[in-house]
């Protein structure tokens, strides 16, 4: 049978053409009140976030237990999700469901995804090739639900796979077999999974908690994925992830310790294969442990917002002529490395170095002046020459451009965004 009835800031990217802000005041599970200041940039093609809460790879067993839990021990409110609610607003998910059987309305879950800001375009049957690639042009990721019989054409999985290549997000989702036909047919035609597959027919029905180790059933803490979870539902018949290790790294064990969800984040492509989209059901969804906060927390991470920084990034670097070196010479010119007599000469804006340095301060709340070399150095693989001296004269100048803001708190000197 088949189954039974913190911190949230949104933060510029280098290439940002518009700015809007606002305030919100929010009431912690303590009672203490905090302000969260959300600033949303846009530039001719994206909305680029810097999405996750203060709590974010945080897991249950970490937090305090004076934290209201629920009657599975995870703890209770949107504050301990991966990402706060509303901000994806903008963003597009787009969900081919094969699967429309026993229940399997999707409305619990659309609903938890929109109360993250997430908008979803949901085809119950599959569209024609030119509808499906302008919705996924339009989308951020791809959630498929898989059938018994294979309906997926070669050139819908070529509109996957460039969504893939774009760096925007997967989730395959399959079940007991045969309701692998559509999940399977996908993976076996992309680069990243060629050799993976969902196979089998166990009868789980059973809640997964931390495991202590990685070989067995459950879930070892640490990733952005289980942040807020100490206890997770498995659904009830479900499949296993099979394939090559090199092509994906397991996140969850079920209950017989085969492998039912795992991710693939390799050369910027995200991809999560989930064996139990039973869990997914009316019937299940609020009676089980963790669902609805697995699945949004999965959207979070599938909007890929690392891979976003990156591209910016290389934007940066690539928006200028100039050197992405800043030489001695830079550094003295003007400045006169310090010296009594020393003019203070800005740095050019629309420079690579200004560039860079406002895409990574867009990342970075704040930096310890002291670190900022390294900082700088580990996101560009560029060493800046600010021996001697020269390091304050560089971020007084880049200051003075608009590039950034300067702050001493007491003996401490720290830089964060304009």
């Amino acid at each position: 049978g088949r189954g039974r009835g913190g911190r949230g800031d949104v933060r510029a990217m280098a290439m940002s053409e518009t700015k809007s802000r606002s305030s919100e005041v929010h009431t912690r599970a303590d009672g203490t009140r905090v302000l969260r200041r959300t600033e949303v940039f846009k530039t001719e093609s994206e909305i680029v976030l810097a999405p996750y809460g203060r709590y974010a790879g945080t897991t249950g067993r970490k937090f305090d237990k004076s934290i209201q839990r629920d009657t599975f021990g995870n703890v209770k409110g949107p504050e301990y999700d991966l990402s706060p609610d509303g901000t994806f607003k903008g963003q597009h998910i787009a969900i081919l469901q094969l699967y429309t059987g026993e229940g399997l309305t999707l409305a619990s879950l659309t609903a938890a995804l929109e109360k993250k800001g997430f908008t979803i375009q949901l085809w119950t049957r599959l569209p024609p090739v030119d509808e499906f690639v302008a919705g996924l042009k339009r989308s951020c990721q791809l959630w498929v639900i898989s059938g018994s019989s294979r309906v997926v054409t070669p050139s819908h999985v070529q509109a996957i796979q460039t969504l893939v290549n774009l760096n925007k997000g997967l989730f395959i989702w399959g079940d007991n077999d045969p309701f692998n036909a559509d999940a399977n047919y996908i993976l076996s035609n992309l680069t990243q999974t060629s050799s993976l597959s969902l196979r089998g027919n166990y009868i789980g029905d059973q809640v997964l908690e931390e495991a202590d180790d990685r070989d067995s059933a459950g879930f070892k803490p640490g990733h952005l994925i289980l942040t807020g979870l100490q206890s997770l539902y498995e659904g009830i018949t479900i499949a296993a992830v099979r394939g090559e290790p090199a092509q994906f790294r397991c996140l969850v064990r079920s209950s017989d310790s085969n492998v039912v969800t795992a991710i693939h984040d390799r050369g910027h492509a995200r991809i999560m294969i989930d064996g139990g989209y039973t869990r997914l059901m009316e019937s299940s969804w609020e009676k089980t442990a963790g669902t609805s906060r697995f699945v949004t927390n999965s959207a979070c991470w599938l909007y890929n917002h690392e891979s976003r920084v990156a591209k910016q990034r290389a934007k940066a670097a690539a928006a200028s002529p100039a050197s992405a070196n800043y030489t001695r010479d830079d550094i003295t010119n003007g400045a006169g490395g310090g010296g009594s007599g020393a003019v203070v000469k800005s740095i050019n804006a629309n420079s690579t170095l200004a560039r860079n340095v406002t895409a990574l301060l867009a990342t970075t709340r704040c930096i310890p002046g002291a670190k900022f070399a390294k900082q700088y150095a580990l996101a560009y693989n560029t060493e800046l020459d600010l021996k001697g001296g020269k390091l304050k004269d560089l971020l007084v100048r880049l200051e003075g451009s608009g590039v950034c803001v300067l702050e001493t708190r007491g003996v401490v000197l720290y830089v964060r965004g304009a």
